[in-house]
């Protein structure tokens, strides 16, 4: 007997993707989260419906005339923030961003060698609140605005320093000398001043950076060690103090081969490593980089900065991890050249800053200038992986977000799309002189058979647009073989 024809129309589905995750390079495309995307370029997953433009750096200075920017660290001294740089020539400036001006603070410091430090407020012997440096040439020095830098101690010749419980730290070759309580000037023994020698065989090498976060001293160099518990005890019946402490071993296997690898944000320690990026709570760790696959190493440089009300680290290498929401994304500006160093200003918000060797930039600040977006979504497969399906439509939507204040005026923007699937791709449609003020859904008609279908999306727009939706519409076309 004939088997029965059966002559109902094939039924059209549609599928939205509005859920919208952050970066997943770890997993293959069609294994991620469905909220997941394996290109997410300039665009930040803002939260669901709303991947938002990132902003270019903006570029707010060129470094002073015949000067080559080569470093830069953030510090407030006196409730006044400052912008420090060291210039190829080891001249050392002073930047505001409040006045736009350079001033020249000391010249010759040791390019390579130089690490820096703040006391907060006065000490116990009256010196006034002042940024330390450490430089492994010239010594430990301070510096009080706008223009008095003085050598304390030529002979402390160190590589990193901090101020932890009252004191100030300074990493000399494999040891630790530190200062007596509350100043920054006293090493006498018999003050309660001293040094010591991490012992861990983990610690091959000299430390590299220290850090302070959640009462913990982070001894990082090949490996992570963390102090805390100081004391002081006075010696018998005399006058003289010993000060002691607990070293505890943190990691052995996780370190860092630079200094800015490692930052403290919001009392937590953040650290960039050859195996992924970790934070620490005390002795506790959490990698957070589990989605991003071996794309890390201990010489890269790690900042923060608010982007549109979130926090987001970000680094050197243009990946940028939100915070609030623990999501992935990456950066790439052609407007920056050669990003050589970075650092991070808390001072009324946080705010990063990127230098070249010409400009200093502040990160993610340029809200008028048009920026080339990629997004690539995962592959679906709609619910059945076993079976072809043939993809007729496909179409994207965008907004104007309001996250820019004031709203950018007639935004211009420029699309060009594709479906891919596993093994096919269709034609690419491009779309330019698209207004951006308006919610705009853009489609068209394709012809796509595969087991899997994505969306490739190259989208030029201004700060303050976003992505909002991607659509596709698709029958069942062939049963499993």
């Amino acid at each position: 007997m004939p088997a029965q024809q059966n002559n109902a129309a094939p039924s059209l589905q549609t599928m939205i993707h509005t859920a919208f995750g952050g970066l997943n390079l770890s997993a293959g495309p069609t294994a991620i989260g469905d909220n997941e995307f394996l290109g997410l370029q300039n665009l930040m997953p803002y939260a669901n419906g709303n991947l938002a433009v990132v902003p270019s750096p903006l570029l707010l200075s060129a470094p002073p005339t015949g000067k080559s920017i080569h470093a830069l660290w953030c510090q407030t001294l006196a409730t006044v923030p400052y912008i420090i740089v060291q210039m190829t020539d080891g001249s050392l400036y002073f930047y505001k961003q409040s006045t736009n001006v350079w001033t020249l603070i000391v010249t010759g410091t040791t390019v390579n060698g130089l690490s820096v430090t703040k006391f907060q407020g006065s000490d116990a012997s009256g010196n006034p609140e002042a940024v330390l440096f450490a430089d492994t040439t010239l010594g430990y020095a301070s510096w009080i605005a706008p223009n008095t830098w003085t050598i304390i101690d030529a002979a402390k010749t160190g590589q990193a320093i901090c101020v932890y419980s009252g004191r100030v730290w300074i990493a000399i070759g494999q040891s630790i000398v530190f200062t007596s309580p509350d100043g920054y000037k006293d090493f006498t023994l018999a003050n309660g001043g001293g040094s010591f020698t991490p012992t861990d065989p983990s610690m091959s090498t000299p430390p590299i950076q220290l850090l302070v976060a959640q009462n913990w001293l982070y001894i990082l160099g090949s490996s992570i060690m963390a102090l805390n518990n100081v004391q002081i005890t006075q010696i018998g019946n005399t006058t003289n103090s010993v000060t002691t402490f607990f070293v505890t071993l943190v990691s052995s296997s996780v370190g860092i081969a630079t200094p800015k690898a490692a930052m403290v944000y919001d009392n937590t320690l953040i650290v960039v490593t050859n195996i992924g990026v970790f934070v620490y709570y005390g002795l506790t760790a959490q990698k957070i980089s589990k989605n991003m696959g071996d794309n890390f190493s201990g010489s890269f440089y790690i900042s923060a900065a608010t982007i549109f009300g979130k926090t987001v680290l970000f680094l050197d290498n243009g990946y940028c991890f939100q915070i609030e929401d623990n999501r992935w994304f990456n950066v790439d500006f052609s407007v920056l050249p050669t990003w050589i160093t970075q650092d991070t200003q808390v001072f009324d918000g946080v705010t990063g800053y990127v230098a070249s060797a010409t400009g200093l930039y502040q990160f993610a600040a340029d809200t008028a200038t048009a920026v080339a977006c990629f997004v690539h979504t995962k592959l679906f497969d709609a619910g059945n992986a076993s079976i072809n399906k043939q993809v007729t439509k496909m179409g994207i939507e965008f907004f104007q977000n309001q996250l820019v204040n004031p709203l950018n005026v007639a935004p211009i923007v420029t699309l060009r799309y594709r479906a891919d699937g596993f093994i096919n791709s269709s034609r690419t449609f491009t779309h330019d002189n698209l207004n951006g003020t308006l919610n705009t859904f853009i489609r068209d008609t394709i012809n796509l058979i595969d087991r899997y279908f994505s969306m490739a999306v190259y989208f030029g727009a201004p700060p303050g647009t976003s992505i909002g939706g991607f659509f596709w519409q698709f029958q069942d076309s062939t049963s499993w073989p």
